[in-house]
């Protein structure tokens, strides 16, 4: 059905979901529009804000002006995306199946892509394209004017690269870094 008003907070809304202030329910499926602030421990489908989404678990695409944000239960991270989220300014997300494209970008997991000014995970299998990438573990590729890396098993392209399990004369190189070994 369609749900609308100034605010909304269903607990279930199964369609169409338009508010001004689409406040905490349980689970949103299908599409969800808010002018300021869009949460829900669940959301799968499409999610679309000026402001601020937040969940716990997003499936599908979001996209805001703001960040992506899980305020739903208190803590400031989605624990789960799976999709796309594109954010003007910020997106901070525990776990990360997907991409997400914002200025700056901040995951402890990530399986995918990351594109920002500033991209920072834990542990990466993927892709990372930004002016400073920047994790702990490294599986894929990284693109920027400085990567950094505790420990890369990949390769980086960029200005100035970092890779802390190389070998000490190999850990910091310009243009290309790369650690292919175990």
């Amino acid at each position: 059905g369609v749900s609308a008003g100034i605010f909304n907070t269903d607990s279930i809304c199964n369609g169409i979901s338009i508010s001004g202030y689409g406040g905490n329910g349980n689970c949103k499926n299908g599409a969800s529009m808010a002018l300021f602030f869009l949460s829900s421990k669940k959301m799968n489908g499409v999610g679309i804000s000026l402001g601020i989404i937040g969940g716990d678990t997003l499936n599908g695409l979001f996209v805001t002006g703001q960040l992506i944000s899980g305020l739903s239960d208190g803590k400031d991270e989605v624990s789960r995306m799976n999709g796309l989220g594109v954010s003007l300014f910020h997106t901070n997300i525990l776990h990360l199946n997907g991409m997400t494209v914002s200025l700056v970008n901040y995951s402890k997991y990530q399986n995918g892509a990351s594109i920002g000014i500033y991209n920072r995970s834990g542990k990466v299998n993927g892709i990372q394209i930004g002016g400073y990438n920047k994790s702990s573990f490294y599986h894929g590729l990284s693109f920027g004017a400085y990567n950094r890396s505790q420990n890369l098993h990949g390769l980086q392209f960029g200005l100035l690269n970092y890779a802390g399990n190389n070998p000490r004369l190999l850990r910091w190189l310009p243009l290309v870094n790369a650690h292919l070994g175990r």
